[in-house]
């Protein structure tokens, strides 16, 4: 699980966005991208939670990470900054 706030560089929505999704693992499942073209982190609209599911076991030995790009037609919006970044893993065992 994740949660965070993320935003891209630039002043005018050009259809570049920021994109987060969690990835690492072992089989995860469940995979979604967020994404947003807004310029500040205004908590209505950039605030986001992932869950992602690993089928594999052990999880206390795998690695996930936040992963976070752009897309973008010019290089002058392409950056995106993160905030407020949290990822947690659950292990469940019958």
């Amino acid at each position: 699980m994740a949660h965070f706030q993320i935003r891209r560089l630039g002043n005018q929505n050009n259809n570049a966005y920021a994109r987060a999704r969690i990835t690492g693992g072992g089989d995860i499942g469940h995979t979604e991208i967020v994404r947003t073209n807004q310029i500040s982190y205004v908590d209505s609209f950039n605030q986001f939670k992932l869950i992602a599911y690993d089928a594999a076991g052990n999880t206390s030995n795998r690695t996930y990470y936040l992963q976070v790009n752009y897309t973008a037609s010019s290089s002058s919006y392409a950056n995106v900054q993160i905030q407020n970044a949290s990822l947690a893993a659950l292990e469940l065992r019958t």
